[in-house]
C-alpha cells in the first residue's frame, strides 16, 4: 500500500496568479509525467518558469490532484484556494511546493499542514519550508538535472 501523507492548506493568492490556478485547476488535463499538468501551466505561462521546475518532480501533480486513490478535495474561490490531498510524499513533494510555490503564488497563507499517516496531528510545513528555501536558478536546474524533459528544452528556448 505504501505511507500516505495527508495535505492541508488554504492561502490568499496574488491577484496575478489567480488565472495560473484557474488554468491548472479547469484547463489542464493529465497525459504523462513529462506532460503533467504543473508542466502545462509552466508553458501556457513561461514567465513563471518556477511552475516548470516544480513541475519536474513525477508527482507535483498530486496536488491538487492526487494519486491514485487517495482522498482530495480542492476550490478556487475568488482568490482563495484550498486544498486537501493525500498521497505518496515520497519526493518530497509537499516541501517542494511549500518552498518553491507556495511563498511565489501566496499573497497570505492561512495554513500549510501535513501529517503522515502514523501521525496523530498535523504538523506546519510553511514556516519551516520557508526558513529553508534559498533562490533557486530554476532554468539551470532544468539543464543540469533534467536536461531531456519537455520542461527543460522550454526553459532553455526561453531563457534565450
Amino acid at each position: 500500500m505504501g505511507y500516505y501523507t495527508d495535505f492541508d492548506m488554504e492561502c490568499v493568492l496574488k491577484p496575478e496568479f489567480v488565472p495560473v490556478i484557474q488554468f491548472l485547476l479547469h484547463d489542464t488535463q493529465w497525459e504523462q509525467p513529462s506532460e503533467g499538468r504543473w508542466i502545462q501551466v509552466a508553458k501556457k505561462f513561461p514567465q513563471y518558469p518556477v511552475f516548470g521546475y516544480y513541475g519536474l518532480d513525477d508527482r507535483a501533480d498530486f496536488i491538487p490532484f492526487c494519486g491514485n486513490g487517495g482522498r482530495h478535495d480542492y476550490a478556487l474561490n475568488g482568490n482563495v484556494w484550498t486544498v486537501y490531498c493525500s498521497f505518496k510524499n515520497y519526493t518530497d513533494t509537499i516541501e517542494k511546493f511549500a518552498t518553491h510555490i507556495l511563498p511565489f503564488i501566496a499573497e497570505e497563507v492561512k495554513h500549510c499542514m501535513a501529517k503522515g499517516e502514523d501521525m496523530d496531528h498535523f504538523y506546519d510545513v510553511f514556516p519551516e519550508a520557508v526558513a529553508l528555501s534559498k533562490p533557486v536558478d530554476v532554468t539551470e536546474v532544468a539543464r543540469t538535472h533534467h536536461p531531456g524533459t519537455a520542461c527543460a528544452i522550454e526553459l532553455q528556448r526561453s531563457s534565450k
